[in-house]
């Protein structure tokens, strides 16, 4: 895949439910994706 071989990566998420953006791990979500992404420019 040339967007990989260029350098870039992807993360997709997806929940079983429509409610990831409201339930009550939100917050904890966010502050693994931060220590997760804060690795790439």
């Amino acid at each position: 895949m040339g967007v990989l071989r260029a350098g870039f990566a992807h993360l997709h998420l997806q929940s079983r439910e429509n409610d990831w953006f409201i339930n009550a791990d939100t917050e904890a979500l966010e502050e693994q994706l931060a220590h997760f992404v804060s690795r790439y420019d």
